[in-house]
């Protein structure tokens, strides 16, 4: 059962600040761990704004005990078209899903609520509120009537998306450049998908979008989520994003022109994170802090790691009684830990991709066509060795060099 806040509850241990899937999972992890968590949501219907395409290898279900009904496709295959050159992975069982951010997003809300989280919904984080230079609190708004609310925790978690809220007021963003992102898509249906919609589709080429990409990721045989997204300092902005996505649905042999059942859009910034994510009491966690990989914006899997990284670490600051900046900056290192070398590698083939000509694209797909398909896979798992590394960005590196000579 949900428990909602009573005017009496004011004072938590942890204050979690938005609840997407880094929000989310960390407000779950920790009120499971018998702490007393306030979770904090502008929203009042749980699960949206939808947000994100949601498409996430097949582990990311067992190592976050996330049920099927969190799941809308299984996927085999993902294909990567260039202006006149493509690249083939397909496997026999399914290797990835593409998930309903909307179930995801409820079923994280559940989760936190039933292990004791108390939900403040409809209500807005302004600010954190700061003690001697320590943050406190956060100060919020409540949607209903305008209100100010006050809220007092031991520790404050700023998951508040791309807008990072309490992280900007606190200066933790901004120190590195950042790009900004922005995406929209369609949920189409009655659609010719090839493979009754078992291939997640990747469009690449200044024709398609200058600067970014198109996908379609398919939630059943014939119905998949079709979209946009550039990057803006690589676009060129002749035309409206969604003027590109429909261009695109009017060229592409497997869509129909035709109206969408939903429209999802939204944005982030793009620089492998903040290098700082913590204050005394405070820790910034998920797109709050641009976690975002790099190449193609794969952010839910990250997200829940993050989650789960900022609660681990939370819960040891309580445990040893010591919740300042040198506790809770334990969770820098262990972020470092987890992008390892594969971020700067993604960033490495963002700057390949949608800066490229069409030319380049194609050279580089050529490439992958005569790689390891198990050393890609491992890149878009983030999990490459070494030897991925080095085989699959040295030839890309040569056509980075020739176009500055």
């Amino acid at each position: 059962m949900v428990q909602t806040a009573t005017p009496a509850q004011r004072r938590f241990d942890v204050v979690v600040a938005g609840n997407g899937p880094a929000g989310g999972q960390a407000a779950r992890e920790l009120a499971a761990s018998g702490l007393s968590v306030a979770l904090v949501t502008r929203e009042t219907e749980i699960g949206v704004p939808v947000t994100s395409t949601a498409g996430t290898i097949s582990e990311t279900l067992d190592e976050f005990d996330l049920p099927r009904e969190v799941v809308q496709r299984d996927m085999n295959g993902l294909r990567l078209f260039g202006p006149t050159q493509k690249l083939e992975i397909w496997y026999e069982e399914p290797s990835a899903h593409v998930m309903d951010f909307r179930k995801l997003k409820e079923f994280l809300f559940r989760e936190a609520a039933g292990a004791g989280a108390v939900a403040f919904t409809g209500t807005t984080a302004r600010e954190p509120l700061l003690e001697g230079g320590r943050v406190v609190g956060v100060r919020c708004r409540v949607r209903s009537d305008g209100s100010v609310l006050d809220l007092r925790g031991r520790v404050v978690v700023d998951a508040t998306g791309p807008a990072g809220v309490l992280a900007s007021r606190l200066a933790l963003r901004g120190r590195r450049p950042a790009r900004l992102g922005s995406g929209v898509e369609y949920v189409m249906e009655d659609l010719p998908l090839d493979r009754e919609g078992r291939w997640f589709d990747i469009f690449l080429g200044r024709q398609i979008v200058p600067g970014g990409y198109a996908w379609i990721s398919p939630v059943a045989a014939r119905s998949a989520k079709v979209g946009v997204a550039w990057i803006l300092s690589y676009a060129e902005r002749t035309m409206a994003l969604e003027d590109h996505l429909r261009r695109f649905i009017s060229s592409e042999r497997q869509l129909v022109p035709g109206p969408a059942i939903e429209t999802h859009g939204g944005f982030a910034y793009v620089n492998g994170g903040i290098r700082a994510h913590a204050r005394d009491g405070f820790l910034a966690i998920g797109d709050a802090a641009n976690q975002i990989n790099p190449l193609f914006g794969e952010g839910i899997r990250h997200c829940l790691w993050s989650g789960r990284l900022a609660a681990r670490t939370i819960r040891e600051g309580f445990e040893s009684g010591d919740l300042s900046s040198r506790t809770l900056s334990r969770y820098d290192g262990r972020w470092r830990r987890y992008r390892d070398f594969q971020w700067p590698l993604a960033a490495f083939f963002h700057r390949m991709l949608y800066g490229a000509t069409d030319a380049q694209i194609d050279y580089n797909l050529r490439t992958f066509q005569r790689a390891d398909l198990d050393a890609i896979t491992r890149v878009l798992k983030n999990r490459s060795r070494w030897s991925d590394r080095l085989r699959l960005s040295y030839p890309s590196l040569k056509t980075l060099v020739r176009s500055f000579v």
